[in-house]
């Protein structure tokens, strides 16, 4: 996994955990923030998300919580969808049909989780929602993978931490 203390690890751990359990018994992930540092966790921030403003709302809450918190450590929960182009032109055939990836086809329902911590580095992880024959939605324990420099709306979310990256 991450370089991590051994608090902080037993910490994220243990809250993939309970996202698992709470996919298992209520079908879906509500948007969860965890900002912590070496010696405990703030209360988990959620929020709904309807749309981009209220991505940019809840990135921003984030942000000041880590501020106020002296975080160390911040990582998003979100249920996404994604898919994967075989190439760069199918890629650009999908961006011109102007529709979302949910509409698709080949789109599969994930859970994304981003680990961006102050002292080593930032991680991705991706897991597949899967329904059982009953219905019930569950997912693997996400495996973090280093992801380097991240742009987008939940990128540099620690206080003072700009890796180039943009925020937009």
């Amino acid at each position: 996994m991450v370089a991590l203390d051994p608090k902080t690890k037993i910490i994220i751990n243990q809250i993939l955990e309970a996202a698992q359990e709470n996919m298992k018994n209520d079908g879906s992930l509500y948007p969860v923030a965890f900002v912590g540092k070496e010696d405990g966790i703030f209360p988990p921030l959620t929020t709904e998300i309807r749309n981009q403003e209220d991505k940019e709302e809840f990135a921003n809450m984030i942000r000041m919580g880590a501020l106020v918190g002296q975080a160390t450590w911040v990582m998003v929960i979100l249920e996404s969808w994604m898919r994967q182009d075989k190439s760069p032109k199918a890629h650009d055939k999908f961006l011109k049909s102007g529709k979302k990836v949910s509409e698709m086809p080949d789109a599969k329902e994930v859970v994304l989780v981003t680990l961006e911590t102050a002292t080593a580095g930032t991680y991705t992880a991706l897991a597949e929602i899967h329904t059982d024959a009953d219905g019930k939605k569950s997912f693997d324990m996400p495996k973090f993978e280093e992801a380097g420099k991240l742009s987008g709306v939940f990128s540099n979310l620690l206080p003072g931490k700009s890796d180039g990256a943009s925020n937009a």
